[in-house]
């Protein structure tokens, strides 16, 4: 089960195991059997209101907090998980990179004197190149290269250290994945619509408008 989501496919199929259908064999599934069992599922569940997307914007005070927590040091190069962990946060915030994309990243997608990574494991199965700004090359350099990639640890761990670190500073409703959030943001100031929605791998530009949350006064900033 090495497919992408296949967690979830086993719920799913385990659901299924209640109901009658479950018995009816592939060769005998009919139509008016896949009609009985959406009916009472329709009767046994009630489909939740779809929750309003998360809109949480991260302050410079915030991240110094975080960073402070997490003992970051400018000249320290990264190889313990916490300090990986402070990478993951700012490159994050950086590339507007999934989670997920950055901990996948091998030596050989990263591309520093061209100034770009490749993402080849993305949510939408889609391969593309990630273009990196000045800080977010600096943030890799200081990496040790010694393994396949920059971030051998696990996904969950590196979630772990970020939530202690934010409990211990006393920070409310920060989640590591609100550094995409704020790296989409920050980065809708530079980029056009399109170039953005390639950079983060948006196939639809209007999906953007989920995570681009530009306060009234950042957008007034930029007017005449």
């Amino acid at each position: 089960m090495d497919k992408k989501g296949a967690k979830w496919e086993l719920v799913r199929l385990n659901l299924l195991g209640w109901y009658d259908l479950a018995d009816v064999s592939f060769a005998h599934l009919a139509a008016e059997d896949l009609a009985v069992w959406r009916d009472r599922r329709l009767r046994d569940i009630s489909r939740p209101k779809k929750p309003r997307p998360r809109d949480r914007r991260i302050s410079d005070e915030e991240i110094e907090r975080v960073l402070c927590v997490l003992g970051y040091d400018e000249n320290d190069e990264a190889t313990t998980c916490q300090q990986l962990t402070r990478v993951l946060f700012l490159l994050g915030i950086e590339t507007a990179m999934r989670r997920g994309e950055m901990m996948a990243l091998r030596w050989s997608d990263i591309h520093l004197q061209q100034r770009y990574v490749s993402i080849m494991d993305s949510k939408n199965l889609d391969q593309r190149d990630v273009p990196l700004t000045t800080r977010a090359v600096e943030l890799l350099e200081r990496l040790t290269q010694e393994g396949e990639g920059p971030f051998s640890f696990s996904s969950d761990t590196a979630s772990t250290l970020f939530r202690r670190a934010v409990k211990k500073a006393e920070i409310d409703g920060l989640r590591l994945h609100d550094s995409r959030h704020e790296g989409l943001t920050r980065l809708a100031r530079k980029l056009d619509v399109l170039d953005l929605a390639r950079m983060v791998g948006h196939r639809n530009p209007r999906s953007l408008m989920i995570y681009y949350n530009a306060t009234v006064s950042e957008i007034a900033s930029r007017l005449d």
